[in-house]
């Protein structure tokens, strides 16, 4: 047998062999890259807003800066690339203009009106003049009862008249009923005063024969001990006495207060007039 090898047993040696051809790698640019992540987003949400759709990816878009803006027409993919950084067009938007938030508060403080003046009333200056008219009152009813008493030859009786309730319950009564007459009549004229005193002279001068009555216990003395008791106390000197100085003081001091209510009048007349101007000055034109 021949050992001369077949041709179609010839293996050829591995240097013969051609070698296999690398194809050329694509070359990318840093452009190219960007397009290529931009292109990764498959929903992009408006800012400010959360994305709820399943399969949203938003993953390797970094946020703008707001000084970045993007003019993409509008076929064209949205992006906008600085510094290395992909950024969806639209979200460099320039923020509202500060001059009009500027320009809307100057015009909420040209158009805040200043507080209104506050009216002074003239009751606090009553309820003093009052207080005077009650010590007035206790002081002259004293006086005059014991001058009355001087002359009928009971005037052994007049501490026990000041320590009783005929003189210190009288006084409560017309301070009492004063202090009212005044606060309520407040700013009011003079003619108010000594007409109205009338009122207080005539409670003043009840409270007397009523006090008169709890002095002698009434409540044990007979119907027609009380009848007669009541009968010698509507002509009593000392319930004249106080009926009438119960009325003259609110004329006197009634005065006092009207003209001071007059000036106070007049001072709260004058701060609505300088307000009223005041809001006429700076009220805008329509």
């Amino acid at each position: 047998m021949s050992n001369t090898p077949n041709d179609s047993e010839f293996v050829p040696a591995e240097d013969s062999l051609p070698l296999p051809v690398e194809e050329p790698q694509p070359q990318t640019s840093a452009i190219d890259e960007a397009i290529a992540r931009a292109a990764e987003v498959v929903v992009l949400p408006e800012p400010g807003a959360h994305a709820d759709t399943e399969g949203a990816s938003v993953a390797n878009v970094a946020e703008p800066p707001q000084d970045v803006e993007a003019t993409v027409p509008h076929d064209e993919p949205a992006i906008a690339v600085q510094d290395g950084q992909v950024f969806p067009a639209g979200w460099g938007a320039a923020p509202a203009q500060p001059a009009a938030v500027e320009d809307s508060e100057d015009s909420a403080a040209e158009l805040e009106l200043p507080p209104p003046p506050k009216l002074h009333g003239n009751r606090l200056f009553a309820t003093a003049v009052a207080a005077v008219g009650a010590a007035i009152f206790a002081a002259l009813y004293a006086g005059i009862t014991y001058v009355i008493m001087s002359v009928t030859d009971s005037a052994r009786f007049f501490t026990r008249f000041v320590e009783s309730p005929l003189f210190w319950g009288t006084t409560v009564v017309f301070t009492v009923a004063y202090l009212a007459f005044v606060l309520l009549i407040n700013r009011g004229p003079a003619w108010v005063h000594a007409v109205f005193s009338w009122l207080i002279g005539a409670f003043t001068y009840a409270s007397v024969i009523g006090f008169t009555l709890i002095v002698v216990e009434a409540w044990t003395m007979s119907s027609a001990e009380v009848s007669e008791l009541l009968r010698q106390s509507w002509l009593s000197p000392y319930a004249i006495v106080a009926g009438l100085i119960a009325r003259e003081i609110p004329v006197w001091l009634g005065t006092w207060i009207a003209r001071r209510g007059r000036l106070v009048l007049a001072r709260n007349e004058q701060a609505l007039d300088d307000y009223e101007a005041l809001i006429l000055a700076g009220s805008p034109v329509h």
